[in-house]
């Protein structure tokens, strides 16, 4: 979300993971279950202050909010059949 801020879903990772996430992150905020596993919003990605990210993460728009960062909703409804969301759709540049 930010360099200091993240949104995560907890039970993802392993405890070792888990623990370097909440050290090298001042600001670790969880989203909420029923999201993660519908919208994935921890999939979004953002640009300047704005996350782009699957329309319908509720409580995580207000964690971006809360923290600065605005929401675009974009259906990605097709993409999460298949276990993807927005971030998964960009392409790097480099």
């Amino acid at each position: 979300m930010t360099p200091e801020a993240v949104l995560i879903y907890p039970p993802a990772f392993d405890p070792d993971s888990l623990e370097l996430i909440l050290r090298l992150f001042p600001i670790v905020l969880a989203a909420d279950e029923r999201e993660a596993s519908s919208k994935m919003p921890c999939n979004a990605t953002v640009i300047d202050s704005t996350a782009v990210m699957q329309k319908g993460a509720e409580t995580a728009i207000r964690h971006m909010k809360a923290m600065g960062v605005s929401a675009m909703e974009v259906e990605t409804d097709e993409f999460l059949k298949s276990g993807g969301s927005v971030f998964c759709l960009k392409m790097h540049l480099y």
